[in-house]
């Protein structure tokens, strides 16, 4: 069959591969191809099983972040998910490669998984602002239990084949070719009289109950005082797994997950995510393949930054603002290190403390505009990378470029036209003019 996903049928077992390089990604025509395939499998006699896979690439690494800036086009990977389920055979999938996000959700919704041994398997949404959308909530900890699945979900990070195998999460380890290999086990599987279960059925992880909800309650009050939203929702989900049935715990995902990727924080994470990737290496890169690293000419255009964060509290301080209000109103703003150094507890804004905001967010905003302006860096999301590994400016915020756009970036310039009058560090830059000409701010302006 032609297209981004290829099937055949060899004795009574259909091999479906994905095909959609580089990483598999699970765009609106993967998922329609797949969602065809498997309504044929469905209506065809004489199939007794599939086998899922992509060899020599990526099982799959998850949904394009352009998918996530719209409402996703049908089919969604959950209908897909419930199709798999529903097929009147047993299904593996066979993990290679990334296996992140929905790609393992995808797996997550067969009845058996096998990975190879180099695979990396995760479900890193949260570090996008997101709850996954496709069951992950749900399907996981009822294979794994409470204490696995809040683990990956929350923390975001991949795991190992060998760790997920011992927690449940992949039923073996395939050597050799991928689909091959799932031929060869679901066969094996089929002829040792293997109970069929499906993922929704499942209740390995709901063992101990009461030890499940212990774990769920004692995670979600550490997070009560959490700043990030998509965590809170996670656990809530993780906890509603074994208090409702699966098709009311799969809505509860769906309405968190929703919840999650039209707000603030996600849209300002995955645009950091973005801006990561962009920014020249030359300011900011990840040279150990985990933690991101300032470089000399980075350093410099976050010394701008913060002379010119400077500037704006100095400023405040001379028209009467405390340094403790000053101090609270950055607390309140995200920033975990503060120019006076008070450590008051963060409380609800006041019209004060967002007065603060607007002042500080705007003098950085400006101050990143003349070097876009003078060529420094390339785009306006370069100053929200750097001020975020460089001066601890919120990530959850997106950055001051970002932060801007989300005040109103039309009425924050007509208030810098005012506050320009007391200090220039608030004279508006012509870029500002040209951004509050598109909804997106400064993300739709070409790179210098």
């Amino acid at each position: 069959m032609v297209g981004l996903v290829k099937s055949r049928i060899h004795d009574g077992i259909a091999v479906i591969a994905l095909d959609n390089p580089p990483v598999n990604a699970l765009g609106a025509g993967l998922r329609r191809d797949l969602a065809g395939i498997l309504d044929h499998l469905r209506g065809r006699s004489g199939v007794l099983g599939a086998v899922i896979g992509a060899p020599g690439r990526s099982f799959s690494a998850g949904l394009d972040l352009q998918d996530l800036d719209a409402p996703i086009t049908p089919p969604s990977l959950r209908q897909i998910c419930d199709q798999i389920e529903g097929l009147p055979f047993p299904t593996v999938a066979v993990l290679t490669g990334s296996t992140l996000g929905a790609g393992l959700e995808l797996a997550l919704s067969c009845t058996w998984r096998l990975s190879d041994p180099e695979a990396v398997i995760g479900l890193p949404d949260v570090t996008l602002g997101l709850v996954p959308g496709a069951g992950g909530t749900q399907r996981l900890p009822r294979i794994v239990g409470a204490a696995q699945a809040l683990n990956m979900l929350m923390s975001g990070q991949s795991i190992k084949p060998g760790a997920a195998q011992k927690a449940g999460l992949v039923d073996g380890i395939v050597r050799g070719e991928p689909l091959s290999g799932g031929v060869h086990f679901l066969k094996a599987k089929q002829a040792s009289g293997a109970p069929v279960v499906a993922s929704r059925d499942r209740r390995d992880g709901f063992a101990d109950p009461d030890a499940y909800l212990r774990l769920v309650s004692e995670r979600k009050t550490a997070l009560r005082q959490s700043r990030y939203l998509a965590p809170r929702r996670i656990a809530d989900c993780v906890e509603a797994a074994i208090l409702l049935p699966f098709d009311a715990g799969m809505e509860f995902e769906a309405v968190a997950h929703e919840e999650c990727r039209s707000g603030p924080q996600s849209h300002a994470l995955r645009h950091m995510f973005r801006a990561e990737r962009r920014i020249d290496p030359r300011f900011l890169s990840r040279a150990d393949g985990k933690g991101w690293a300032l470089h000399p000419e980075g350093e410099a255009v976050a010394e701008r930054l913060r002379r010119a964060l400077r500037a704006a509290v100095d400023h405040l301080a001379s028209l009467g603002v405390t340094p403790e209000a000053i101090d609270r109103a950055l607390l309140d703003l995200g920033f975990t290190q503060v120019p006076f150094g008070h450590r008051v507890a963060g409380g609800a804004s006041s019209r004060g403390h967002d007065a603060v905001q607007r002042r500080v967010v705007a003098a950085l905003m400006a101050e990143g505009c003349r070097m876009v302006e003078a060529g420094v860096v390339a785009r306006a999301s370069d100053i929200d990378a750097i001020a975020v590994h460089g001066m601890s400016y919120p990530r959850w915020r997106g950055g001051p470029m970002r932060t801007s756009v989300q005040f109103g970036l039309l009425g924050l310039k007509r208030d810098m036209a005012h506050w320009a009058k007391e200090s220039r560090i608030w004279e508006a830059p012509a870029l500002v003019g040209e951004a509050v000409k598109y909804a997106a701010g400064f993300e739709a302006l070409p790179t210098v």
